[in-house]
C-alpha cells in the first residue's frame, strides 16, 4: 500500500516526510524539500536522455558520466535506475575525478555529463543544483582529540591536517578549499591524497584531522574508528551540481 511504501521510505531516509492523521495529510518541510529534489532528479533523467542521443539511433551507445569519489545519494541512484529503465541499451561509463577535472572534461567535451561539487555555478556550462552534501571534521581513535565533545577552533588550527590533493595544490577551485581555509585549518599538512579512502585511512591511523563527507564517515564513527569534531550545530556543506 501507499502507506507502507511511505513508511519504508521514511525509515530509509531516517526522517519524517508527511504529517498524517485521520483528517490531515500534508508534507513536512523535509518532505517538501525531498519531493522537490526528486522532481528535479526526474527532470535530470529526461535531460540525460537528450544529451545521450545521436542523430541515427537514440537508444544505443555509451554515455560517459564523470563524478566525484564516494558520492552517496539515493537521488543519483534513482536517476540512474530510471534512466536505465528508459534506455536499457545505453552503456554507462562512470569515471571518478576531482571536481576541477570534471569541469575541465565537460568544457573540453571529453565527457557527456558530470556530477561535482561547486561553490557557485560556472557561467560557461549548464549547471543544475542537485543537493547539498554535508561535511564534517574528523579524527581517528589514536588522535588526542578522539572522544572530546567540545573543541575550540583555535586548537584545531594547530593540528596536523590530512588534505585531498585538490585542497593542497593551490588550484583554489574545490569547495573543500573554502571549507578548510574558512576555518583556518591545514597550516601544517601531514598527509594528502586524491583518493577519499586514503584520506580516511590516514585519519583512522591518527596522522591528523581532516574533512570527510558525513555519510562516508558514518559507519566508521559508529564503530569507533573516527570521531566527529563538532564546532557548530549545523554541519559544513558543499553543493552538488549536474553539469553539461
Amino acid at each position: 500500500s501507499v502507506s507502507l511504501a511511505l513508511q519504508k521510505l521514511e525509515e530509509q531516509l531516517d526522517c519524517k516526510l508527511v504529517f498524517r492523521d485521520p483528517r490531515h495529510f500534508a508534507l513536512t518541510l523535509r518532505g517538501e524539500q525531498i519531493y522537490q529534489e526528486c522532481s528535479e532528479m526526474s527532470r535530470c533523467v529526461d535531460r540525460i536522455g537528450i544529451l545521450s542521443r545521436d542523430g541515427s539511433d537514440d537508444e544505443f551507445g555509451e554515455l560517459k558520466l564523470s563524478m566525484v569519489t564516494r558520492l552517496q545519494s539515493t537521488l543519483v541512484d534513482e536517476a540512474l535506475r530510471l534512466y536505465h529503465q528508459r534506455y536499457p541499451s545505453v552503456t554507462w561509463h562512470i569515471d571518478i575525478k576531482t571536481s576541477l577535472d570534471i569541469v575541465r572534461q565537460i568544457s573540453m567535451d571529453k565527457a557527456g555529463i558530470g556530477i561535482c561539487l561547486l561553490t557557485k555555478k560556472m557561467p560557461t556550462l549548464r549547471c543544475r543544483h542537485l543537493f547539498r552534501e554535508d561535511f564534517g571534521i574528523f579524527c581517528g581513535a589514536e588522535h588526542p582529540l578522539f572522544g572530546v565533545q567540545e573543541v575550540d577552533v583555535r586548537r584545531l588550527q594547530q593540528e596536523p591536517f590530512i588534505a585531498f590533493d585538490c585542497t593542497n595544490d593551490g588550484s583554489g577551485f574545490e569547495p573543500m578549499i573554502f571549507l578548510r581555509e574558512g576555518l583556518g585549518l591545514g597550516r601544517r599538512v601531514s598527509g594528502w591524497s586524491r583518493e577519499l579512502d586514503e584520506v580516511r585511512r590516514m585519519l583512522i591511523s591518527g596522522l591528523g584531522i581532516g574533512l570527510l563527507p558525513v555519510l562516508t564517515a558514518h559507519d566508521d564513527v559508529a564503530q569507533g574508528r573516527l570521531w566527529p569534531l563538532r564546532l557548530f550545530d549545523e554541519p559544513l556543506g558543499a553543493d552538488v551540481y549536474l553539469i553539461s
